[in-house]
């Protein structure tokens, strides 16, 4: 008797098997990282000892690299399903600044996997939506930890 072909997941199938994420949210001269991962209804953070990645004098190329390898070398042994990043606003009156769109364009350099930019409202209208009762460790982690549980959603 013939075996039969193994079934592809859907979409909504490949997206719930997302189990590992990870959201930056930028601000001044750090990346706040965090590493959720979700197994059987359960969310864990793994974000560890690695919450912020800083830009010290973003004018040294040597800084500049530095920031780079470190973020990939983390990315690489977290190995996040999907990587998500608040994105930056171009102008008016709430506008990033210039050393927080030259750490998004190092952020997005990663090789391995895309790092995704998610609009701001995007996650507020979800963490509306589903109510989160879940709280990062430390407050500055929570933009990145509402992105990491919007990236789980999807």
């Amino acid at each position: 008797m013939p075996q039969k072909k193994p079934r592809r997941p859907n979409r909504a199938e490949e997206r719930k098997s997302i189990l590992k994420v990870c959201g930056i949210d930028i601000s001044g001269k750090d990346a706040v990282i965090v590493v959720l991962n979700s197994a059987d209804g359960t969310t864990t953070d793994e974000t560890g000892h690695f919450k912020k990645l800083t830009l010290h004098d973003d004018e040294n190329p040597e800084n500049v690299q530095r920031f780079h390898d470190t973020f990939s070398a983390h990315m690489d042994t977290v190995n996040p399903d999907a990587i998500g990043l608040l994105k930056r606003n171009k102008g008016g009156t709430h506008s990033a600044g210039s050393l927080s769109f030259k750490i998004e364009g190092i952020l997005q350099m990663y090789k391995q996997k895309p790092v995704e930019l998610i609009h701001p409202a995007t996650v507020r209208a979800y963490k509306n939506r589903a109510k989160l009762n879940e709280k990062p460790k430390h407050k500055y982690q929570q933009s990145a930890f509402d992105l990491a549980h919007y990236l789980l959603s999807r």
